[in-house]
């Protein structure tokens, strides 16, 4: 008997590797009562053959073999989950079949569900392929691209099927369970990420995307939207037709149709201890939407969808806007509908994975993740098929893919359906690539009309090639509007980016004319005309801005300009008559230019003042009045020696010390030149010329001298020809004292 029991124990230890999946699968008081059960029956067996209770190395081979199975049944009932790979990894769940139409389930997936305990919650993302789905779970996971659901960088679609991870999605801790409204005390669900092939892939058929959307919905507690920039109808008419064939599905198992899911246990659908029941009334999935958009940010996300999901107005009651009423409608059934706007990571989309690994992502993006992390971890209720476990969830997934598969629910797009869709595709490229070749800024008005024409030779193209009349013209303008506001936003930034520039290049001429020390009506008209064509490519929704400031800017220099002109003319003209003074006197050295100058400032400052010209209060009126000919004229020279084409006086007056300071050493030099000229022409005199030139005078120079003084005769002669004065005088001559008597 021991014998027979102990290669009983052998033989279960070695059995295949689906034995050991639905032995670990049964729940863990089972598998621990089948086990002492064993025990039990071997010291039965021992006590009827009037033996001890079982030999020693009987006994102990026994217990080797029981318990790591009772290790490993009380330590996976501990965790809810049946023995994890070493490395966490993405498991196939469904994947296509050799045609690309259905789904195949996958041993390895389901078995791994169906091994699960305790509350289980699934949470599916979905949307267009290329779009960042996996990207975005394996950030939610925190894993790299390398080692988490597969990512790729090519045009075609990297996720193929439906793949399940292998470990749970980490739970917050005890303040961040409080945080998000999480009992810490009740039981964790294991929420597991489902990661599944983009919809509109090349290759892939309307009806297989269909069943792809169609499953992930069914069996997820969350339901997670991919979709960029905003909400299309497209995408509201796929969740309206999931909504239609969950109610059949389930309303197929009413009425007997399939067998009641979840009407057994977590073996295989059979026992557990609960009963048969009947299948619960099916809920749709919390939806959140995720809106890859960089400006839909926070509540603007949700105010977006809301905004999307509300009733269109139907006053005149068009049966097409009836009907996406309706589709609006079925939609209600969701309980807990949110949005999250997640900003463009990078623009690099290849770098994607460099940066997650690097953990160099925008704190935006980390931030809005943190937000759907959160929302998962709320609205994840486990999801209960008549049994809780991941048996009744796999037996759930089996039956709604069989179902899926058999076409058992009609396809939500039809052939013509999805040529209008993809007509008012190409209609709305179109039309937002046309919206692009206008050159901006443009007015509102301008850009309007542009977008109205372009609109309706959108509508006539939609019109004569669609099938069904205008079933398709609410979805094309809904699209075309969408392009119209980006261009419109992109519009008035190239506007404000044009004024702007216009604005930056007329402000310094304004300046000039108010820091002008020359005044010049010439300069004021030309500088304001420069300002003005400035401000000639500023259009758009700036431009009545930026216009106005130019035209307030400009008034008020122009009453600055002519306000003082008179005052400052008066004022460089008296400076101009005292530098023809200043420079006549000490560097002209020319008394006619320092005559000419005395006399301006006369006529300038001192008659004025005397009041000799008659002029009254007006100082100048009698000198030069405003409408003769001799005013204009003198006004005309001043004007085109002041400002004209070639230069500008005003802006040379810095130069003028320069010149000044150059003219004078210009002819400081020139006069020692002539010095040195003079003095090279003069010839040089000799020792033996001086001694001459001093026995000359010597000899005949004082008696001439004195002949000359005294009125006498011969420079030579003696006494007689002399008639001084009576009185005796002393006279010096060249050193000679003469004493006349």
């Amino acid at each position: 008997m021991v014998g027979a029991l102990v290669a009983l124990a052998s033989a279960s230890a070695s059995a295949s590797a689906s034995a050991r999946v639905r032995l670990l699968a049964a729940p863990a008081a089972a598998r621990e009562r089948l086990f002492a059960l064993l025990l039990l029956v071997l010291a039965c067996a021992s006590a009827a053959a009037r033996l001890p209770v079982a030999p020693a190395a009987a006994r102990a081979r026994v217990r080797a073999l029981a318990m790591p199975l009772l290790v490993l049944a009380r330590a996976s009932a501990a965790a809810g989950l049946p023995a994890a790979p070493a490395v966490a990894r993405a498991l196939p769940l469904a994947l296509p079949d050799a045609s690309h139409t259905r789904l195949v389930l996958q041993d390895e997936g389901i078995a791994w569900l169906r091994a699960l305990r305790g509350p289980v919650a699934l949470v599916s993302i979905i949307g267009p392929y290329r779009s960042g789905k996996s990207f975005l779970l394996n950030r939610l996971l925190d894993v790299d691209c390398d080692a988490g659901f597969a990512v790729g960088h090519r045009r075609q679609t990297q996720t193929k099927g439906v793949w399940l991870w292998s470990a749970p999605l980490p739970r917050p801790s005890v303040g961040g369970a409080r945080a998000l409204d999480i009992d810490p005390g009740a039981e964790p669900p294991t929420i597991l990420l489902l990661d599944t092939e983009g919809i509109e892939g090349a290759g892939a058929t309307g009806v297989y995307d269909d069943r792809i959307f169609s499953f992930a919905a069914l069996v997820s507690s969350v339901l997670v939207y991919n979709v960029p920039e905003a909400v299309r109808e497209g995408d509201i008419e796929k969740l309206a037709f999931v909504v239609e064939l969950a109610a059949e599905f389930w309303s197929r198992i009413g009425r007997g149709g399939a067998p009641a899911v979840g009407a057994g246990g977590d073996d295989g659908g059979t026992g557990g201890g609960e009963g048969a029941r009947s299948p619960p009334v099916w809920a749709p999935p919390s939806l959140l939407w995720l809106i890859q958009r960089d400006f839909l940010q926070g509540a603007e996300a949700s105010e977006h969808v809301a905004a999307t999901l509300r009733p269109v107005p139907n006053p005149s009651g068009d049966e097409h806007v009836a009907r996406l009423n309706q589709i609006r409608s079925s939609l209600s059934v969701f309980a807990n509908v949110a949005g999250i706007g997640v900003p463009q990571p990078t623009l690099e989309r290849t770098r994607l994975c460099e940066l997650a690994a690097a953990r160099q992502l925008p704190s935006a993006y980390v931030d809005r993740l943190g937000q759907t992390l959160a929302y998962i971890h709320t609205h994840a209720t486990p999801r209960r098929f008549g049994a809780a476990g991941g048996g009744a969830l796999a037996d759930f997934a089996e039956r709604a893919l069989s179902a899926l598969n058999a076409q058992e629910i009609p396809s939500v797009a039809s052939v013509v359906a999805t040529f209008n869709a993809q007509l008012v595709a190409r209609v709305a490229r179109a039309h937002a690539a046309a919206l692009a070749q206008l050159a901006l800024p443009l007015s509102d008005d301008a850009l309007r009309d542009a977008h109205d024409a372009l609109l309706r030779d959108a509508r006539a193209r939609l019109l004569a090639q669609s099938f069904g009349g205008n079933q398709s013209a609410a979805e094309l303008d809904a699209l075309a509007h969408g392009a119209f506001a980006a261009r419109r936003d992109a519009n008035f930034k190239a506007s404000h980016v044009a004024c702007a520039a216009g604005w930056a290049r007329c402000e310094p001429l304004l300046g000039v004319l108010r820091a002008a020390l020359l005044p010049s009506r010439r300069r004021l008209d030309d500088l304001l005309g420069r300002c003005n064509a400035s401000l000639a490519s500023c259009a758009g929704p700036a431009a009545t801005e930026y216009m106005q400031r130019a035209a307030d800017a400009a008034d008020s220099a122009r009453r600055d300009v002519l306000g003082q002109f008179d005052q400052k003319l008066s004022s460089v003209c008296i400076f101009a008559a005292l530098a023809l003074v200043i420079g006549a006197r000490f560097a002209l050295r020319s008394a006619m230019l320092e005559a000419a100058g005395w006399a301006a400032l006369f006529l300038l400052e001192v008659a004025p003042r005397l009041d000799l010209l008659g002029g009254g209060t007006d100082r100048h009126s009698r000198l030069l009045p405003a409408d003769s000919a001799r005013a204009r004229a003198a006004l005309g020279a001043y004007e085109a020696a002041v400002y004209n084409p070639y230069y500008d006086l005003d802006s040379l007056l810095a130069y003028i010390p320069f010149l000044v300071i150059g003219v004078l050493v210009v002819r400081f030099a020139l006069a020692r030149r002539r010095r040195a000229l003079a003095r090279a022409r003069t010839p040089a005199r000799t020792p033996g010329d001086e001694r001459r030139e001093r026995e000359r005078r010597e000899r005949g120079g004082d008696a001439g001298a004195v002949g000359a003084y005294c009125g006498g005769g011969s420079s030579g002669g003696g006494g007689a020809g002399h008639e001084c004065a009576p009185e005796p005088r002393v006279y010096g001559c060249s050193g000679v004292v003469i004493k006349s008597d």
